[in-house]
């Protein structure tokens, strides 16, 4: 079962993503921070998603949701803003999904 996560930042940004790599009944989605967008996104890793979920880690996501030629990275918590680089609080989760 996969989760989101309500992350914070003092510089007034918000997102809701899963802060890693994640794993459900309907894929697996890693969340990554796009220096073009200046935003945090959770994306889909290609299918069939690997078992054990630890595996996950050696797939790479194909991009920005927003845009193919934006420069991106995987993120994890604890990670820094993708606005202002400093380090984004975890708060309350907020979703499960299969």
């Amino acid at each position: 079962m996969g989760t989101r996560y309500k992350f914070t930042c003092q510089c007034g940004y918000r997102a809701t993503v899963a802060g890693d790599y994640d794993i459900g009944d309907k894929g697996t989605t890693a969340t990554i921070a796009c220096r073009t967008c200046k935003r945090l996104y959770d994306v889909q890793l290609p299918v069939p998603f690997p078992h054990p979920p630890d595996s996950a880690i050696n797939l790479k996501p194909e991009g920005c949701p927003k845009g193919l030629n934006h420069v991106w990275r995987v993120w994890t918590y604890p990670g820094p803003c993708p606005r202002c680089g400093a380090t984004v609080k975890l708060g309350e989760m907020l979703a499960l999904w299969d």
